[in-house]
Order: structure tokens, then C-alpha cells, then sequence
């Protein structure tokens, strides 16, 4: 396991130990969630949306504000955008946030 398989990770607000708890928890392969966190789309994880499954109804996408710096941003994407980060930095940039009083 590597260093990044080892640290926490928080999907759609739930928190797991690692990567093999997150997949082992919403069914999904840990190589799932490797790369929704390149792609910076963890909140997808498990979801059926991916390979042509269809869930009922419409999809609604809501966007997760995230602040960093005190700045709120609409979304982890546009905030990873505003802020020129990869995906590891937007991480550990919300992590700090949340690690000040």
C-alpha cells in the first residue's frame, strides 16, 4: 500500500481510514478511488454512474462548496482551478482549513 492508499479520504461527507476502506464501504475497487482523486470526482464514487448504469430519475448535480483561506469556493473543481492546484494539494489545503481553529 502506498503512502496516498493510506491516508484519509471523505466522500460525500463521510470519512474513511483509506482508500481500501473508502472501496471496500461503497463496493468499488480501490483503483476506483485512486482515480476519481486525480480526477478530483470523489463525490461520483459509487454512484452507478459510470460504464452505462443509470440510477432512476434525473441526476441532479450539486456542487459541494469547499473553503480555503477563508475564500469559498463554488466547487472543489473550481477551487482547484481558481487556485492552480492538483487534486493532492486541493486535499491538503482543505485539510489544513479544517485542522485551524
Amino acid at each position: 500500500m502506498s503512502i496516498n492508499q493510506s491516508k484519509p479520504v471523505t466522500i460525500r461527507g463521510v470519512s474513511y481510514k483509506d482508500q481500501h476502506e473508502a472501496a471496500t464501504s461503497l463496493g468499488v475497487g480501490q483503483s476506483t478511488i485512486s482515480r476519481a482523486m486525480m480526477r478530483g470526482t470523489l463525490d461520483n464514487v459509487g454512484l452507478g454512474l459510470h460504464r452505462g448504469v443509470c440510477l432512476p430519475g434525473p441526476i441532479i448535480w450539486k456542487p459541494i462548496p469547499v473553503t480555503i483561506g477563508g475564500v469559498t469556493y463554488r466547487s472543489k473543481q473550481r477551487a482547484r482551478k481558481e487556485l492552480s492546484l492538483g487534486i493532492i494539494g486541493l486535499e491538503a489545503a482543505i485539510r489544513k482549513e479544517k485542522e485551524t481553529p
